[in-house]
């Protein structure tokens, strides 16, 4: 992936982004995974993220630009590590698991509210 995106060389950046990812993977689900989670920015405008097996996240800079707030781009985040967890990949969740994981993670993430 780093090799057909740029990623953003802005530090401020890369920490904010790893602010929050660090306080998803935090949470009892994303920690007791096993999966070494990382959170790279991307520089594409494109409103998206998406992690790949194993917990390697991806965020376009257009998903932050458009964010309301960091638990917008939380949401989202949260939303891709479920993937991972639940190993979408390999069918092995259920559709009720697929919907309630990410909303579990980011209540974590935030003490059961917004960030």
């Amino acid at each position: 992936m780093r090799e057909e995106y740029d990623v953003v060389q802005d530090r401020f950046l890369q920490d904010y982004l790893n602010k929050i990812g660090n306080r998803l993977a935090a949470t009892a689900p994303a920690r007791d995974s096993g999966f070494p989670f990382s959170f790279t920015l991307l520089n594409h405008s494109e409103v998206n993220a998406f992690a790949l097996p194993g917990g390697p996240m991806f965020v376009f800079t257009g998903l932050v630009k458009e964010a309301d707030s960091e638990g917008q781009s939380a949401g989202v985040m949260a939303h891709e590590m479920s993937h991972v967890i639940l190993r979408h990949g390999t069918n092995q969740a259920s559709k009720a698991e697929i919907l309630q994981l990410p909303a579990m993670l980011a209540s974590q993430a935030t003490g059961g509210g917004s960030l």
